[in-house]
């Protein structure tokens, strides 16, 4: 990973889609444990055009702009995240599962950004759901597909609207900024 004028240079290792959460690990001796950030876009490195979608083949790599790291400033990644860092991306245990799941995130994601109404929403869970057979009802234990209301992972993601702006989460977002960054918050009963 190289600094590239406002964004890093990242080779893509794996095949990675809209709505995937990578996971930067640091380097020991950080004040941070990791960085994860919710990427919304891709941009392909050689032609600098936005993609959904991109795969590991023929070199592939990509720019990560800075202003995606909502809560990170640049001088902040650039002495985090130095050359060689690696990152990882969250994954699930069924493909369908993981594609259906990362469905769900693109449309909640076009849900936040008042492109689509809920309706596109309700109806894209409905179709999921009516397309599993019986003993796929049983949602897996890795990730479950949830609704729009409860659809962060409470870990303080960049680019999480969800766990930053909404007022559900401010205990979590008190909890988060006092315990070390890339903790999970658990649940107090």
């Amino acid at each position: 990973m190289k600094s590239l004028m406002k964004a890093l240079f990242f080779k893509v290792r794996n095949t990675l889609k809209t709505g995937d959460v990578i996971e930067f690990l640091l380097p020991l001796g950080n004040t941070l444990s990791t960085i994860r950030l919710c990427m919304n876009r891709f941009i392909n490195y050689k032609s600098r055009k936005e993609k959904e979608k991109m795969s590991a083949g023929q070199g592939n790599a990509i720019l990560i702009p800075f202003a995606d790291f909502d809560r990170l400033s640049e001088v902040q990644i650039r002495a985090t995240l130095p050359e060689l860092t690696v990152a990882r991306v969250e994954m699930f245990g069924f493909s369908e599962a993981r594609e259906e799941h990362i469905r769900v995130r693109q449309m909640s994601l076009k849900m936040e950004q008042g492109i689509v109404d809920a309706t596109a929403f309700l109806n894209l869970k409905k179709e999921i759901s009516e397309k599993r057979e019986p003993e796929d009802l049983r949602v897996p234990s890795t990730k479950p597909l949830v609704s729009k209301e409860d659809a962060c992972c409470g870990r303080g993601c960049n680019g999480c609207l969800k766990f930053w702006n909404d007022d559900k989460y401010a205990r979590a977002r008190e909890l988060l900024l006092a315990k070390n960054d890339g903790s999970r918050l658990r649940e107090r009963g």
